[in-house]
């Protein structure tokens, strides 16, 4: 037997515990419980809502343009002359100078620039490597 000092443990049920459930609230058709809606749209935003959104929209912008500054350095940059001359000096490079080839002819030609980039023997009428050419020219041709 336990002292008669001590707490004696308690011994709860559950339907003691339980909360009745009401899935469906009571309708109520007085004006008191319905909300004002045009009230509430029409009540002005805090200086402290209206100030944290400024400071916002000012750091969105900043951050922004600072983005595009860091990321497009062209925009804010100027062509120094001596990358220019060495554009102008790789243009008059003939990349084909040194250019040895076993073939009898060869054309090279620019359609963008519309010029001839390289020429060995370009009057020359040779006979047809492969009479599959013809043939593969006229198919694309008609399709």
């Amino acid at each position: 037997m336990p002292p008669e000092n001590q707490p004696q443990p308690q011994v709860t049920t559950f339907e003691e515990h339980a909360v009745p459930i009401n899935p469906v609230p009571p309708i109520s058709n007085t004006e008191a419980e319905i909300p004002d809606f045009e009230a509430t749209a029409a009540r002005k935003p805090s200086l402290k809502g209206m100030i944290l959104g400024v400071i916002f929209l000012s750091v969105s912008i900043l951050g922004g343009l600072g983005l595009i500054l860091a990321y497009l350095p062209v925009i804010t940059a100027r062509v120094p002359e001596t990358q220019a001359a060495a554009v102008a000096a790789v243009d008059d490079v003939d990349l084909f100078k040194s250019l040895e080839l076993q073939a009898r002819a060869a054309y090279v030609y620019d359609a963008k620039e519309d010029k001839e980039l390289f020429a060995k023997n370009p009057t020359a009428q040779l006979p047809l490597a492969s009479i599959t050419k013809i043939a593969l020219v006229l198919v694309v041709a008609e399709v």
